[in-house]
């Protein structure tokens, strides 16, 4: 639980928002995650004291007491309670269709980050700066410390989504090495441009979000930020990778709940994004035996899933 010190702090921040414009509107899309999100919004108030921020939460249907914690703890925050579970995609664009239209910046944050330290600002301020910085994504990292692969990504390749869901980050062919699609051989402590940043934390410029409309609610979850920051570069726009500040991600808080269907969507979703992304590389066969390797790579995985969660 937060710290009465803590709670104040968020209280307090949370009245001076509602007297002033938003510097940023801020969506999160929860999912039985009541106390990740509680410390959430305690930590990015308490962080951001010198900004406006408007928040909405998309609640998912959790039947953890999410709702009502939302509407005690912080009644001048927005609220949207969905009458099922529609998946991230379809809810925070639920989220982006009502946050300020005045704000201009637009945070998509999950609701198992937290900070400790004052993010927003140094992010805003690079994204004001460079021009030519459109999204900016910070130093995301396990709750070890250690640093999140997947906050700074390429975009999938057939044989790097093959290798990624089949557990392994690279792989070697006899006639070439197939790299990972995170950017593991730039250093982890340089500003850079990347193609992807994860949808756990997606800072971004208004006119972006006008731009791209949110994102494809055809993906359930996973890899519609892969797919939404590729709309994004095709349409022009730039994403960054800012490890000057840093927010801790307490990856997989809702997914770990239900292991077998987030594997299965793992899954669904990669066969979407190649049917949608890639479809122009490859002819029908070539095509139809990517999605059988993907569906195998899930029957061989199923079997260990059950047996933790069996043993859990």
């Amino acid at each position: 639980m937060p710290e009465r010190g803590q709670r104040n702090m968020a209280e307090r921040a949370q009245k001076e928002d509602r007297e002033k414009q938003p510097d940023v509107s801020v969506v999160i899309v929860s999912w039985n995650a009541r106390q990740a999100l509680e410390r959430c919004l305690d930590s990015l108030f308490a962080r951001h004291p010198q900004l406006g921020l408007d928040v909405v939460v998309v609640d998912n249907q959790s039947d953890d007491g999410t709702a009502a914690m939302v509407r005690q703890r912080y009644p001048g925050i927005g609220l949207i309670e969905n009458f099922g579970n529609l998946g991230f995609a379809a809810a925070c664009n639920h989220g982006l269709n009502v946050i300020d239209q005045n704000s201009p910046y637009v945070l998509v944050l999950n609701p198992d980050i937290y900070f400790t330290q004052d993010v927003l600002g140094p992010l805003i301020e690079f994204l004001g700066r460079e021009v030519e910085a459109h999204v900016v994504t910070p130093r995301i990292l396990n709750p070890d410390g250690s640093l999140q692969r997947t906050c700074r990504r390429r975009d999938p390749t057939v044989l790097s989504l093959l290798c990624s869901l089949g557990g392994r980050a690279d792989f070697s062919l006899p006639f070439r090495r197939i790299p990972s699609y995170t950017y593991d051989d730039l250093p982890p402590d340089e500003t850079h441009e990347i193609e992807a940043a994860s949808g756990s934390f997606l800072l971004m410029k208004r006119m972006v979000l006008v731009d791209t409309g949110g994102f494809d609610d055809r993906y359930y979850m996973y890899a519609e930020d892969l797919d939404w920051c590729l709309t994004a570069r095709r349409i022009g726009f730039r994403i960054f990778f800012f490890p000057q500040v840093s927010v801790y991600h307490d990856k997989g808080t809702s997914s770990r709940q239900r292991p077998v269907r987030a594997l299965w969507h793992m899954h669904c979703t990669a066969v979407q994004y190649v049917a949608k992304n890639r479809r122009q590389d490859y002819v029908l066969p070539a095509r139809l035996a990517i999605y059988a390797a993907l569906w195998l790579l899930f029957a061989l995985r199923l079997p260990s899933i059950l047996f933790k969660k069996n043993t859990d």
